[in-house]
């Protein structure tokens, strides 16, 4: 780590204070944790020193080592060997490690709190807004040359799906008991394209539409937040079908979850779950909608009850 990014993050503060450096914290009756670590990591010795630390007090501090330059992304490099490696020492360490269960009263006050909607059930967070004129005729001209100058482009299922089950679990609703799901039985005649991604824009001709202030302000207000970022911008292309879909949950995230290092499965597995609200990303989306023609094509969405 350069020594200006280590004065960015001190902000001023002494680098002693276990606020900055909890490895230098009170670490008597740390719970037990598991360390993974790369021989080639960069965060190596950091690792090796948080371990030292953690034994010191006492605390139960197993820890996992690879051949690697990198620490093991198990979240997105699934096709390592270790990752595998690393997932099968998680997934025996954690059971073996949870805590016992809550006392009967304890565990009937939490009940009180949680949330009884099934998690397949898609509620509505905020009625929409209507946005008239979202663009100009000369960017709806210049969005559409990138379209047809850049393609073709890829199904939706072909871009984020590798099975049935991982479309379901994005989706609301279930299958019939019994029935073994197959990805066509799922397959739509769309396809998508990115003008933008990660907060990058990928074609110049498109970055006043990505940039655009009247949406970032329109962003700020639905959440009464201070600040906010545009984060993509793409297209899809719909041919002719008899449906729309399932209802779903579009573009989630979470804090250090996001589609850089996590699945889009997972991710709205998560989000239909309930219990990672505390971490989950507020977001805005602003949907335009054409369609030339003189049967069908209307755009169907939720509306607060």
């Amino acid at each position: 780590m350069r020594w200006s990014e280590v004065r960015a993050y001190l902000g001023g503060a002494d680098a002693h204070d276990p606020l900055v450096s909890p490895v230098l914290s009170d670490m008597s009756g740390f719970p037990p944790v598991l360390l993974l670590s790369g021989t080639r990591d960069a965060v190596l010795s950091a690792t090796t020193n948080f371990h030292r630390a953690l034994r010191r007090a006492g605390a139960s501090a197993p820890t996992w080592w690879c051949s690697t330059r990198c620490r093991t992304h198990a979240w997105y490099a699934l096709h390592l060997q270790e990752t595998a490696e690393a997932l099968g020492v998680m997934a025996d360490f954690s059971p073996a490690n949870w805590p016992p269960p809550l006392p009967d009263d304890r565990c009937r006050a939490e009940e009180q709190t949680v949330d009884k909607t099934p998690p397949s059930v898609m509620r509505p967070i905020a009625e929409p807004q209507v946005i008239e004129g979202a663009y100009s005729e000369d960017q709806h001209r210049r969005m559409l040359d990138v379209v047809r100058n850049n393609g073709p482009f890829k199904l939706i299922l072909a871009q984020h799906f590798n099975s049935a089950e991982e479309l379901i679990a994005t989706v609301s609703g279930g299958l019939p008991e019994g029935v073994e799901p197959t990805l066509d039985m799922f397959l739509s005649p769309v396809f998508r394209g990115y003008f933008s991604d990660f907060g990058v824009c990928l074609y110049p001709e498109s970055q006043d539409c990505f940039l655009n202030a009247r949406f970032i302000e329109l962003a700020r207000n639905y959440w009464n937040a201070d600040y906010a970022e545009p984060e993509s911008m793409l297209f899809n292309l719909q041919g002719p079908c008899s449906g729309g879909g399932a209802p779903h949950v579009d573009a989630t995230c979470f804090r250090g979850i996001t589609s850089e290092n996590a699945p889009i499965w997972l991710m709205n597995t998560m989000s239909k779950s309930g219990l990672f609200k505390r971490w989950q990303a507020k977001k805005a989306q602003v949907i335009a909608w054409y369609y030339q023609g003189n049967i069908g094509g209307g755009f169907t969405y939720w509306r607060a009850a």
